[in-house]
């Protein structure tokens, strides 16, 4: 086998070895649940995010994407599966008390195929691939083809984000220095109240999975080694994708006031936790929460609830 050959082997197995972690009991409980609820539709759940570096579920939303088949056999024929497909991905709530014990989920629903495509090189938008470059963890899939493929869709998503990370920062950089350049610029395409250290934060909790896929990436940068994803020249125009990104972050913000139970107390939850910014949610924004959102956005915005 050739080195190069070896090398794009050991970026699949580092990615591989990352989604097998083991998770928390509670995380494998909601993916329980949600193998109830959509039956032959799932093939795969994914988590992500503050719950595989937070320890604390009852301070945080335990986040998952939730990989189906397709939407009419998930959502049935009407205006959520229409929407999804428009612009993934519909996310929804699920809340279970465990031993007495209240465990909260955000989880977004999303096709295999489209998955694919979103973190792929082809799209342009980062909302997908920068997410799915951080470590995350397989909790359930339907076979090993489906671990096999959703495997190559996350390798994908690192390259594609390594390859957007490493135009941002410059072949000088060193690898830190590329995630964060990266994170940072992906954190402004969308309506965000994390602080600005937010980028720098993920990268040093995830160090050790970032080197090392990092190591792997840059070795066939400098063998010239074919990159079977093609992320290897980004020339970006991160202002469009900044006003794409929250366009579609509004569009998302609208679909989530029609799915998210529960909606505005999350959002003002995640703003006072990540920006200090305060809510109080009247009984009259639970019930509108799509132009509570909207009426809100200027005022929060002037306050630091989002950039």
């Amino acid at each position: 086998m050739s080195r190069s050959l070896h090398v794009h082997k050991d970026l699949g197995s580092i990615v591989a070895a990352q989604a097998g972690s083991p998770v928390a009991p509670e995380i494998s409980v909601l993916a329980d649940l949600l193998h109830e609820r959509y039956g032959e539709a799932l093939l795969a759940v994914l988590a992500y995010g503050s719950c595989l570096r937070d320890t604390s579920f009852d301070e945080s939303l335990i986040d998952l994407y939730v990989l189906v088949s397709e939407y009419r056999e998930t959502h049935g024929p009407g205006i959520q599966a229409f929407a999804n497909r428009l612009v993934p991905p519909n996310v929804y709530y699920l809340e279970h008390t465990d031993g007495g014990r209240a465990l909260r989920s955000k989880y977004a629903v999303v096709t295999v195929d489209q998955f694919e495509r979103k973190v792929s090189p082809s799209t342009s938008n980062p909302y997908f691939w920068a997410r799915f470059a951080q470590p995350c963890a397989l909790v359930y899939a339907r076979d090993e083809a489906t671990s096999g493929r959703v495997h190559a869709a996350l390798a994908t998503a690192v390259r594609t984000a390594h390859a957007n990370g490493y135009s941002l920062a410059g072949p000088e950089a060193g690898w830190r220095t590329v995630w964060t350049a990266l994170f940072a610029a992906t954190y402004r395409t969308e309506l965000r109240p994390e602080s600005a250290s937010r980028a720098a934060s993920i990268v040093d909790h995830g160090a050790e999975y970032f080197e090392r896929i990092s190591t792997v990436l840059e070795y066939e940068r400098t063998q010239g080694a074919a990159d079977p994803s093609g992320a290897t020249e980004v020339h970006a125009n991160w202002f469009m994708r900044r006003l794409a990104g929250k366009a579609l972050s509004i569009a998302r913000l609208i679909k989530a006031g029609m799915t998210f139970s529960g909606g505005a107390d999350y959002l003002a939850w995640k703003i006072s936790r990540h920006s200090g910014v305060a809510i109080k949610v009247t009984p009259w924004q639970r019930r509108h929460p799509i132009l509570a959102a909207l009426m809100m956005a200027p005022k929060l915005y002037r306050k630091g609830g989002f950039r």
